[in-house]
């Protein structure tokens, strides 16, 4: 059946194959935008199972029930609302744990990268362009040529056109 985080159950949400979630409004303007995320084969990657571990740690915390999902608690008790420069912050604090072995310094990362990350990673996996545009809510093709430029493995085209052109060399 359907629930929503008020509504479900523990047993229900343990066995949940899908989360949808609305955004009622973005900094981007954009209002409720719809989503829907299944599950994947490792559970610290999942947005299923994510999902799922908050919504639970917010019923163990007795959060009232329409708590927004970008609130945590701290230590003390009170909420805090989770913003993008605690997402930076924490995405740099990953990257300097591990910084060596991506040769990348932690001020390069930032939650901006996140959205074209995501794309080319969509990209990379053959999801098509026409439904990465949408969800990226891009309105030209400008994003994707530059997705396409930055993924594009070339190696082997050169012999390609060789294989199937017809050249003849002209005099002038």
């Amino acid at each position: 059946g359907t629930h929503n985080a008020i509504t479900i159950s523990d047993d229900d949400l343990r066995v949940a194959r899908k989360v949808h979630l609305n955004f009622m409004t973005q900094k981007n303007g954009i209002k409720d935008k719809a989503i829907t995320q299944g599950d994947v084969n490792v559970p610290l990657l999942s947005p299923l199972k994510v999902l799922c571990c908050h919504v639970q740690s917010l019923w163990s915390l007795n959060a009232v029930p329409t708590t927004p999902l970008y609130i945590v608690f701290m230590p003390t008790g009170h909420p805090k609302r989770v913003t993008t420069l605690h997402l930076t912050a924490s995405l740099r604090s990953s990257c300097q744990a591990i910084s060596a072995d991506l040769n990348i310094s932690p001020r390069e990362i930032s939650t901006k990268a996140l959205r074209a990350g995501g794309a080319c990673t969509l990209l990379c996996a053959k999801v098509d362009p026409v439904l990465i545009q949408m969800a990226g809510h891009w309105c030209s093709w400008v994003m994707m040529a530059y997705l396409h430029r930055s993924t594009q493995d070339t190696t082997g085209f050169a012999q390609r056109m060789y294989n199937s052109g017809h050249f003849k060399i002209s005099s002038h």
